[in-house]
């Protein structure tokens, strides 16, 4: 199963990913992680796509294509996976293979703001958290791991709100493109709810 997760930065596209993940058995590949990662092994692009990061701007399709391209040979994705920020622009879905599932997750821009600002990330496991809820069960300490829970360098206000224009102008357009092979779901259930949505969704088999 193949499936992809449209949705504005902040709208909980990696915790419905992380949980829909473990119900089918197939791995989460998070586009924001995987450059992370990149940077962090200080890999041929890290230095660009750290200005990149900083910035709060998308990388050439190009790179973006080729990193996800070497993460997508990996043996556990031979049976599927949920691409979590990817395709991020027109030029990145003309390139994108064929997939089973497109879903968007629909969220206010007011709510996905809040949603930014507030949220916590282990350091070990990539687990997300939130000041506004959902919250760890130990102040500081990732639920799933008990590794550290930070704030991100860039979820600062104006790198937020510069990432926020970029969906707007490079991203939304997907939404148009993909309109008969989406399914649109609400943002602002609660999560349990929501996963729930999806999953009973996915399990009626591939629509696109």
């Amino acid at each position: 199963m193949k499936i992809v997760l449209i949705g504005g930065p902040g709208s909980g596209k990696g915790s419905r990913a992380r949980l829909i993940s473990e119900e089918f058995g197939i791995p989460h590949i998070s586009m924001g992680e995987i450059c992370r990662n990149h940077v962090k092994g200080n890999g041929k692009h890290a230095e660009y796509m750290k200005e990149c990061m900083d910035k709060g701007i998308l990388t050439k399709d190009e790179v973006t294509i080729e990193i996800l391209k070497e993460r997508l040979s990996k043996d556990d994705c031979e049976k599927g996976f949920i691409l979590d920020g990817f395709p991020r622009t027109m030029g990145q879905a003309e390139q994108m293979d064929e997939v089973d599932h497109i879903l968007h997750i629909d969220c206010d821009e007011d709510i996905l703001f809040k949603r930014i600002i507030g949220r916590l990330t282990c350091k070990d496991c990539g687990g997300i958290f939130n000041l506004y809820g959902p919250m760890p069960k130990e102040e500081g300490k990732c639920d799933h791991c008990d590794g550290e829970l930070i704030i991100r360098d860039d979820q600062k206000e104006h790198i937020i709100k510069e990432r926020m224009k970029v969906y707007k102008e490079q991203t939304e357009p997907l939404l148009e493109f993909y309109k008969d092979k989406m399914k649109k779901f609400d943002a602002a259930k609660e999560i349990d709810e929501a996963v729930k949505e999806i999953v009973d969704f996915l399990q009626k088999g591939p629509v696109v």
